[in-house]
């Protein structure tokens, strides 16, 4: 054991006080005072020794270090005999190191408050030059807020706590973040923690000098989500050539819970790689390249290799499809628009609902003229449409548990009302389409949503319905609908016509037309109230009402020669008068009578054009009528009448159950346009649907943990094309993953990518093998930075 710097025994060894900044002058001597001088350096002198008086005499107390006592003794009263001489006490080493420290601060602080003063304060203040990136800000109150505060607020910012956290709020302002860029991996601690949940082990031990000292200084670092200034990771002023982004991977590993020392030793395998959900789009590599494009039919057609479908986006970073009628479109697009569809082609959209018209007639039902022949039901877009009515919803629900709506002779009078409920809902419908336009649609809508359409909406929701469409359906299915809806929202009862009875009048359909009656035989008679020729030929009677009556002519009354004997005579009144045909009398030209009768033989014999149906006629998409129901058949691919339709009613806050029987009629994978074939569904948070539209493609600003470039990459492939990176997993149930609506639950067409498949290339030496290589720090989706326009404005407005 080392010996002490001096004997601490007060026999061997003074106390030389070296915490004191003054020593005795008579140090240099080697006879230094024991009581020593005072803190201000002031020389004490006094005496050797204190004596002490026991019993009647002074005893010397001079230690044996200064003599002993000494002979003398002290002197009669007690004082002692030999006095310390003056001395002029000297620095310690101690006290002249302090004294120039003092004096070098306050030279410092003189030259401090002498530069920061002038006008050269910035520049000698300035740590470097700035990157390209911040270059062209010139003011640095930018980015340092205390630095316009002056001498006072630099002193305060150099001692406080949060100076790194103030300094990184300028950067948000630039850079918008979402108020999550000091978060770690822009990630709140909950998303953070289940990340390492599920991250997979270290597959190689070994770590970095620097990382196994961090560790071993700091421990292992804590999941939380405190946030971290911008300056943990971005160090500026290092010049316009450096690199903001650039990171250590020892500051990546120092953090993260798995440890290692690079891609090819300790870095995790890639569990799923690059598969995170299923594809948006349902197509299933396996069941198309062996078995469909293998089909004769359909070899011509099928892609030759990836690339007919595949290209990469302008980065060359993503791998798109392509269009769907490059990609699909030979294949598919015919059976979008319906060909060879052995059901209607056609959607349903507004139909009559088939009710037993003699049943109800029997009962006395107030639902007005109906007809007969009807047999379907209320379409789900219909029928969304009707619950705007009042009642309605109630009616239905009673509607819908009647066994057969086409017998009801035993119906009760709940059973009844709710029919008569139903049956004026549709009636109004169809008058107020007729007589408002899509505008009742709208209005409509409106009410379901509770607010109002764009002008987008309004177009795409209504594949603008064309009025003939709903005219000639009124016409056929209600023609007397004009004159019932007033009665009826008049508060009047309006019950069924009579089977026996001619039928109504047929009152105009809103558009001014002239009224008609029909006779006995179903022809239509002038308002004038007599029958016309066809009824004297069906009774052999004239068709004047006298005539009838009295079997007498009226010519002989009248002394006017009329036709109506002709058809019992078979000749004409006024050729035998005059010998001349009527005809021949009014156009002063001769008919030949022949000529007439055989053209009207080859009229009779000449074929009946068949006419085309709505649904055939409508072959590029479009509204037609089928007997008792309005169709509508799709354009072709990206209807957008379908297309705003499911993304409408598969919005959460509808109606559920109207909303949720057109959305599943209209998605379903054979219903017109076949939407539901290909386009998937996840099931959103709050409840909602949204149907994918488009193949993967990641949002603006969207910044995932991994980044790869496949562009970059082309030169590397074989024979095998994409294959040789991309496996197919011909066992994978593809399929099966459609068959609910979470996405997160599938298996891929393709096997994960293997981590020695990377690891070939990216080593140190050749590729390179950094974390930021692959990896992105942020997480989320983030803007690109915007230029600030708030000074451009002054300047214009001080211009002006």
């Amino acid at each position: 054991m080392s010996e002490p710097l001096q004997a601490l025994g007060y026999r061997d060894s003074p106390y030389l006080r070296p915490n004191q900044n003054w020593v005795c002058g008579h140090a240099s001597q080697g006879c230094p005072c024991e009581i020593g001088p005072d803190k201000g350096g002031h020389c004490r002198s006094g005496y050797e020794c204190d004596p002490v008086r026991v019993g009647d005499r002074w005893n010397c107390t001079r230690s044996q270090l200064s003599g002993g006592p000494c002979a003398d003794g002290p002197l009669a009263d007690g004082t002692c005999c030999r006095q310390i001489p003056l001395c002029r006490p000297v620095r310690s080493w101690r006290g002249r190191r302090g004294a120039v420290m003092r004096w070098l601060l306050a030279v410092v602080a003189g030259l401090l408050i002498l530069v920061l003063a002038g006008g050269y304060r910035t520049a000698f203040i300035n740590p470097g030059e700035l990157s390209f990136q911040h270059a062209e800000l010139t003011d640095c109150g930018s980015c340092h807020a205390a630095f316009h505060e002056g001498v006072r607020g630099w002193l305060r910012a150099a001692w406080s706590d949060n100076i790194v956290m103030d300094e990184s709020k300028p950067c948000m302002a630039c850079h918008k973040m979402a108020g999550r860029g000091q978060l770690v991996h822009s990630l709140p601690a909950e998303s953070l923690q289940a990340l390492s949940m599920n991250v997979a082990p270290a597959t190689a031990g070994g770590r970095s000098v620097g990382v196994q000292l961090a560790n071993l200084a700091f421990g292992k670092p804590a999941i939380n989500s405190e946030a971290l200034p911008c300056m943990t990771c971005h160090s500026e002023h290092k010049g316009a050539e450096s690199n903001l982004a650039s990171l250590s991977d020892d500051r990546c590993n120092t953090c993260h819970q798995v440890q290692f020392h690079s891609l090819a030793s300790g870095h995790p395998d890639f569990a799923r790689y690059p598969y995170e959900r299923r594809t948006p789009l349902q197509f299933d590599h396996t069941s198309h390249i062996d078995k469909h494009f293998r089909d004769a039919k359909m070899a011509k057609m099928a892609p030759g290799e990836c690339r007919d479908c595949h290209k990469t986006d302008k980065n060359g970073r993503l791998m798109e499809l392509k269009s769907f009628e490059t990609s699909c479109g030979a294949c598919h697009g015919e059976q979008v628009a319906g060909a060879g569809r052995a059901s209607a082609k056609g959607m349903a959209i507004f139909a009559v609902p088939g009710l037993d018209v003699a049943g109800l007639r029997d009962q006395g039902a107030a639902i007005g003229e109906w007809p007969e022949f009807a047999d379907g039901t209320v379409p789900p877009l219909m029928n969304l449409l009707l619950s705007a009515d009042p009642g309605y919803g109630a009616a239905n629900a009673v509607f819908k548990a009647i066994d057969d709506p086409m017998d009801l002779s035993e119906a009760n009078a709940e059973q009844l009302a709710a029919v008569e409920t139903l049956a004026w809902s549709v009636k109004s419908l169809l008058f107020d389409l007729r007589t408002k336009g899509v505008a009742a649609l709208h209005a409509r809508l409106q009410g379901i949503l509770g607010r109002p359409l764009s002008a987008a909406e309004k177009a795409a929701l209504t594949a603008l319905l064309p009025v003939d469409a709903i005219a000639a359906a009124q016409k056929e299915w209600f023609p007397a609908l004009a004159v019932e809806i007033p009665r009826q929202r008049a508060g009047e009862v309006v019950l069924m016509p009579s089977d026996k009875a001619p039928d109504a009048a047929r009152e105009d359909n809103g558009a001014g037309e002239t009224s008609d009656k029909k006779d006995a035989d179903g022809d239509a008679e002038i308002d004038t109230g007599k029958k016309d020729a066809d009824d004297e030929i069906s009774t052999g009677k004239d068709g004047d009402d006298k005539e009838i009556a009295t079997g007498k002519d009226d010519e002989i009354d009248t002394g006017k020669k009329d036709d109506d004997d002709e058809i019992s005579t078979g000749k004409d009144d006024d050729e035998i008068a005059t010998g001349k045909d009527d005809d021949e009398i009014a156009t002063g030209k001769v008919d030949d009578e022949m000529k007439d009768a055989t053209d009207s033989a080859d009229r009779a014999l000449a074929p009946v054009i068949a006419v085309a149906t709505g649904e055939d006629w409508n072959v590029s998409g479009g509204w037609y009528r089928d007997d008792f129901v309005l169709r509508y058949r799709p354009t072709g691919h990206a209807d957008a009448f379908i297309r705003a339709w499911l993304d409408l009613t598969g919005k959460a806050g509808l109606r559920r159950e109207e909303s949720g029987q057109v959305f599943e009629t209209l998605i379903d994978a054979k219903a017109p346009g076949l939407c539901g074939k290909c386009h998937s569904v996840d099931e959103q948070a709050d409840g909602g649907l949204l149907i994918n539209w488009r193949a993967y493609h990641p949002a603006d600003g969207l910044k995932k943990s991994v980044r790869f470039s496949h562009a970059a990459h082309f030169s590397l492939l074989d024979e095998r094309g994409c294959l040789t990176c991309h496996a197919r997993d011909d066992k994978a149930d593809y399929a099966a993953a459609f068959k609910d609506r979470n996405p997160a639950t599938f298996a891929a067409n393709f096997k994960p990518l293997p981590r020695a498949v990377c690891a070939e290339c990216h080593t140190a030496a050749k590729a390179g093998n950094k974390c930021l290589t692959c990896h992105n720090y942020h997480l989320g989706v983030f803007l690109p930075v915007a230029a600030h326009t708030e000074g451009m404005l002054k300047e214009v407005s001080n211009k002006r």
